[in-house]
């Protein structure tokens, strides 16, 4: 999705200077161009919204800009808009559905894609950060998370045929950048939708581009705005569910389960105590 400023502070981010939101907009930029320039990338469907964002990628004159098929939607997207999207039109084609401001590094060329799509699995990747706030913000200072944190960004996943649309409107039609998003995600993918789920993120490496002070909603005041999939009444989202997603650190490449379930972080207590406190 693109997501940037262009001048304009949304609400929940107008207490940010022109300067913060055009450093903001620079990491998103700066983020499409790598993601273009990686050998792997053949095509960037980019979805937006407002016409004048569209115009300043276009100004941009990316070296590798053929490779954008700008996809405009009505909505700031939805999570279940990208699934339905692929579902009609990326059939047969493996997929890398990514945050706006997450890089993709090394690892992708060692996936076997007819598995992937054979035996319905899918990668859903924790991303590496800036965890040291005293280095400098680039790639070669980030790490993974020293816990599992029930946080997941890319998902790789290659369609044998289509998803059942119906499942996913009615448990995925929320914004994608609400707390639990992506957890409620990967519920529906493994108990719905029998998809294999599973995080070798030591292996597909992911960068997470936000080094600047502007951010949306912070955990602690998610009680407060209500901004998190808990909070959709007719739905019934539990702390139940985001535990039943949560998929660990992997550091090789497995697909399907063959028949047996996952171990999941719900049954080890230390992940349990860090994912309700993430989700608290």
């Amino acid at each position: 999705m693109l997501s940037i400023f262009n001048g304009v502070g949304w609400k929940a981010y107008q207490n940010f200077s022109q300067r913060d939101l055009r450093e903001r907009d620079d990491e998103y930029m700066n983020t499409l161009e790598q993601n273009l320039n990686h050998d792997l990338v053949k095509e960037i469907h980019l979805f937006y919204t407002d016409d004048n964002s569209m115009q300043v990628v276009r100004r941009k004159q990316f070296q590798n800009r053929q490779k954008i098929i700008p996809v405009k939607s009505g909505r700031r997207l939805h999570m279940a808009d990208f699934f339905i999207y692929a579902s009609r039109n990326l059939i047969n084609k493996t997929v890398v559905a990514l945050n706006g401001d997450i890089v993709l590094g090394d690892g992708f060329d060692t996936i076997d894609t007819e598995r992937l799509m054979d035996e319905r699995v899918m990668f859903s990747l924790t991303r590496y950060n800036l965890e040291n706030q005293n280095k400098t913000c680039n790639i070669s200072n980030m790490v993974l998370p020293s816990e599992y944190d029930a946080s997941h960004d890319s998902h790789i996943f290659r369609l044998g045929k289509p998803l059942d649309e119906e499942i996913l409107t009615d448990y995925l039609d929320f914004p994608i950048n609400m707390w639990g998003a992506d957890n409620a995600m990967i519920w529906v993918f493994r108990f719905k939708l029998n998809f294999t789920v599973r995080n070798p993120c030591v292996v597909l490496k992911t960068y997470h581009n936000h080094c600047v002070k502007v951010h949306g909603p912070i955990q602690m005041e998610v009680r407060k705005t209500k901004y998190s999939i808990y909070f959709i009444s007719y739905r019934g989202w539990r702390l139940s569910h985001v535990l039943e997603s949560a998929t660990y650190f992997e550091s090789c490449l497995e697909y399907g389960w063959q028949g047996k379930n996952p171990i999941s972080a719900h049954k080890d207590p230390k992940a349990i105590e860090s994912i309700q406190h993430t989700m608290a």
